[in-house]
């Protein structure tokens, strides 16, 4: 990016907080904007870009927030979850993002590599946000280099969730305790009665389940330093085996 151009913002993040961590980070986006020079001194004009269900609910939020902000208006934008990174990176090539975004995480180190994401360590320096109301390992998502480059909203985690009925007809004692047993389980369920039917819902368009099993497995997903991929890795592959011997077993 060249300089002297009004960078990108990203404030707005899945990590941990809610309520009043999105209205501080409008906040801050209030300042970002103001230090472009794009709006008037009598109102400030935010463009909020929310994703899939929360830009529903952040819209309930606004009239609060701009209340307790006079002169700072907020148009919020609401985009799936599914077109958000390709959105995203479309705007900032065009040069047409907005003045703050929600965005996974996980999106922060390629954003900051395009540059597309303003450092906020100054000026988190003079607002209300403070790092220590976060779970430290939470904000730590959104540094780089120890520089923060987003303010946490929320966090969500996976879990595992069974039929504990089905489990019981199976003969199944617990829940499973390794891959092993989890595949038994499994098994138990398909040999019921009406068994016609996937054992377990795994979706293909999400890359959190292979991932996790990897990271059971010890596998440690990146190789020289941080810059690749290390798919090939031993570890990595028997995870990656396992999570695909789930649909091949049907």
């Amino acid at each position: 990016m060249a300089a002297g151009d009004c960078p990108a913002h990203r404030l707005a993040a899945p990590s941990t907080g809610c309520r009043r961590g999105a209205l501080a980070a409008c906040a801050l986006a209030g300042a970002l904007l103001a230090a472009c020079g794009g709006e008037s001194a009598r109102e400030t004009k935010l463009q909020f870009w929310a994703l899939g269900r929360e830009g529903e609910v952040v819209q309930k939020l606004i009239p609060a927030f701009e209340a307790a902000n006079p002169g700072v208006h907020v148009e919020v934008q609401q985009i799936p979850w599914t077109a958000a990174h390709e959105k995203l990176l479309t705007a900032f090539a065009g040069r047409s993002t907005p003045d703050l975004a929600q965005l996974g995480n996980t999106w922060i180190p390629e954003l900051v590599a395009l540059r597309a994401l303003e450092p906020l360590g100054g000026r988190l320096a003079g607002s209300r946000v403070n790092p220590r109301d976060f779970f430290p390992g939470i904000w730590a998502t959104n540094e780089i280099g120890g520089e923060p480059y987003g303010v946490p909203w929320y966090v969500d985690t996976r879990v595992l969730f069974y039929r504990s009925d089905l489990f019981a007809l199976a003969g199944v004692k617990r829940p499973p305790r390794s891959w092993e047993e989890w595949r038994t389980g499994m098994r138990l369920v398909k040999a019921l009665p009406g068994g016609e039917h996937y054992a377990i819902l795994l979706p293909t368009d999400e890359w959190a389940q292979p991932v996790i099993l990897a990271l059971q497995a010890g596998a440690d997903l990146l190789r020289d330093g941080g810059r690749y991929a290390d798919f090939k890795e031993a570890r990595f592959r028997k995870a990656f085996e396992f999570y695909v011997s789930l649909f091949a077993e049907r």
